[in-house]
């Protein structure tokens, strides 16, 4: 099965970074942050609890949502747990770039679309993978598909049309400069010389920063289908790693 790019007019087809083209080829995945138990916390904290106060005031007893980059999906547990004591049951769709689901919790899951599909190839408009478009109350991605890639608007991007109208999505992503203190990307590369970190290319680090990022996730929705209205913002919390930082992303589709 061929998955196109998202969309062909937003330019060529968009490749995966290398770690997770080692994982495709194995059919498995080994990350320090895999969907464990201890990881909802951190969730929890580095959003506040937004996404679980969301859906007890969303007024839908039975919301669907999508984890991306689930992981084991021990956290899906917790999740889980916690909404229930909310009388909150949620129906919970995964995608992740591997079949990596401990068996206990396939048992709570509704749908595994994990497929050695990397995000982004995923197309919700044209490919099998249609039927994820508009369906979603909640879509949240924790150290996943906006860490993991060259192309972190285009995950917001492909995360926000899987959401319905009133619909959130929360994606973590990487914000270089802003960790780092550095003022410019040559500055930063010269940096991680320093430091022997070799894995970062130049398409990241141009790519990872948020000082573009409302406009280029806004004008490519507008492209899409200028019908559609989002709201994103960039959520104060944030969680530290050596060089770098990560913060949440929120989007609603108000449209």
């Amino acid at each position: 099965m061929i998955i196109m790019p998202i969309l062909k007019k937003f330019g060529k087809k968009r490749d995966a970074i290398a770690r997770n083209k080692v994982c495709l080829s194995v059919g498995k995945e080994n990350w320090p942050c895999n969907g464990q138990k201890e990881r909802y916390r951190h969730i929890f904290a580095a959003l506040n609890g937004a996404h679980v106060r969301f859906l007890v005031r969303h007024g839908n007893p039975n919301p669907n949502v999508m984890v991306l980059g689930a992981g084991k999906g021990e956290t899906i547990l917790e999740f889980k747990n916690f909404l229930l004591r909310h009388k909150v049951n949620p129906t919970v769709d995964v995608f992740s770039l591997t079949k990596n689901l401990d068996p206990y919790i396939k048992k709570i899951v509704h749908k595994d679309f994990s497929e050695n599909i990397p995000f982004e190839h995923l197309n919700v408009k044209d490919s099998a993978y249609k039927n994820l478009k508009n369906k979603y109350d909640l879509v949240i991605g924790a150290m996943s598909v906006g860490v993991h890639t060259k192309y972190p608007v285009n995950s917001l991007f492909t995360s926000a049309l899987m959401l319905q109208k009133g619909g959130r999505a929360y994606i973590e992503m990487v914000d270089f400069l802003k960790g780092s203190g550095k003022s410019s990307i040559k500055e930063l590369k010269e940096y991680f010389k320093k430091k022997d970190i070799s894995f970062i290319d130049d398409k990241i680090l141009y790519q990872k920063q948020f000082l573009v990022l409302e406009n280029v996730f806004l004008r490519m929705v507008k492209v899409y289908n200028p019908k559609l209205k989002f709201s994103i913002k960039i959520l104060d919390d944030y969680e530290k790693h050596f060089a770098y930082r990560t913060n949440f992303i929120e989007i609603r589709r108000v449209e």
